[in-house]
């Protein structure tokens, strides 16, 4: 007769319990301990290594003073870790995604020739090697590249040399000229070119230098505005135009042209393909007409004498009371009595200090007192033009002054 089985049950029971200890002594021992090697401190993240980086240093070898620095780079990340001397913090805008220049903009030229900047330039990726040094970049003034891409040597390279610079064009600049063909004088200019900077390279004859807005490191349009209408049709300027990127300065680019005065478009806005070379300016007869009031004065008349430019040139001259002069016929000459203006004690002509510029369309009127004997008399006009050597003279249609 087969013997009962002893009873299992106080065994099962005192391996589970034992199993329970054991088990709530390990995660309190884990929970009391110290941590895995890989753990970070409570509280806080994990720090992920730091990502590759190159410095730089890029000096300003233009012989002028500088406001901007465009750099070419493959970087994801460009940063500024020393300014240049009393410079004030850059406005830094990254080019990646967009495009593989980055720009340094200051709000004022105070990059002085010699000096320099060091820039660091920042991998996108862990594990992933730094960026190799720049060998394109252009210090810029303005918006215009001072003397165009600079070359420089690569600076010493890091314990683990970096891969080869990358090669490519240099920054896509293009010059163009740009004619005032509305038949006005302008006082201003606004151009338009998507992603591109813009500055003027060569002004127009006579004319001081403009403002410009908006200020220099934006992109795709600039106003050029003079301090007088000085830019006469015919006459022209040249744009120098960088672009953003390679890609950019497609076959087909092309500049939109308004001319101003006083803020107000001369003619409708012009397409210009940038490359297109303009005919250069033909010679224009300068033309001014002097005319007066009346054919006959009495000898203490006033007579109101007009000044008209009605040529294609700029004619330029003093104060016409000085420059217009008092003719008297003589037979069959004229000589000449006096200048318009009344006499001073001194007997000098009481000349005014200014300068009278008279753009082609453009008038003046003056008026005097004759005070002279009967006869028949005219009045010449002494002048210069833009654009013709020596001083020219434009006379009058005969008037009479006749007894009292």
């Amino acid at each position: 007769m087969r013997q009962p089985r002893p009873a299992l049950r106080p065994f099962i029971t005192w391996s589970i319990a034992g199993a329970l200890a054991a088990l709530l002594a390990f995660v309190v021992a884990t929970a009391t301990g110290p941590r895995d090697a890989f753990a970070s401190a409570p509280g806080t993240q994990p720090t992920p290594p730091p990502l590759a980086s190159t410095d730089q240093t890029l000096t300003n070898d233009t012989g002028q003073a500088a406001n901007a620095l465009r750099i070419r780079t493959g970087a994801r990340y460009l940063d500024l870790v020393e300014n240049a001397a009393g410079c004030p913090e850059p406005r830094v805008i990254q080019g990646f995604p967009r495009g593989p220049d980055s720009l340094l903009e200051w709000d004022e030229p105070c990059v002085d020739p010699g000096e320099a900047v060091v820039v660091r330039f920042t991998s996108d990726c862990i594990g992933c090697a730094a960026p190799p040094p720049v060998s394109v970049y252009a210090w810029l003034r303005d918006g215009e590249s001072l003397t165009g891409p600079s070359r420089t040597p690569s600076p010493t390279p890091r314990p683990t040399p970096p891969p080869s610079p990358p090669t490519g064009p240099d920054f896509p600049g293009r010059p163009q000229r740009l004619l005032n063909d509305t038949g006005r004088a302008a006082d201003g200019l606004h151009a338009a070119v998507p992603d591109a900077w813009l500055g003027l390279s060569a002004n127009a004859p006579g004319c001081d230098q403009p403002e410009i807005a908006p200020r220099a490191g934006h992109t795709g349009e600039r106003t050029f505005t003079w301090p007088d209408p000085c830019v006469d049709p015919t006459e022209s300027v040249t744009l120098q135009i960088l672009f953003d990127c390679v890609r950019c300065a497609a076959p087909d680019a092309a500049v939109l042209v308004t001319w101003l005065r006083g803020g107000e478009p001369l003619a409708a806005p012009e397409l210009v393909r940038i490359g297109t070379r303009l005919p250069e300016p033909v010679s224009v007869e300068p033309v001014v007409r002097v005319s007066t009031d009346g054919v006959a004065y009495g000898p203490r008349d006033r007579v109101t004498v007009t000044l008209a430019n009605e040529g294609g040139t700029r004619a330029v001259g003093s104060d016409p009371l000085c420059d217009l002069r008092l003719e008297r016929r003589a037979g069959d000459a004229w000589e000449e009595i006096r200048p318009l203006a009344p006499r001073a004690l001194s007997g000098l002509p009481a000349c005014r200090p200014f300068t009278l510029s008279l753009a082609p369309g453009q008038s003046r009127n003056e008026e005097a007192s004759l005070f002279d004997d009967p006869g028949e008399y005219r009045l010449a006009y002494r002048f210069n033009a833009l654009g013709v050597e020596g001083l020219l003279t434009a006379y009058s249609e005969p008037f009479a002054v006749l007894d009292e």
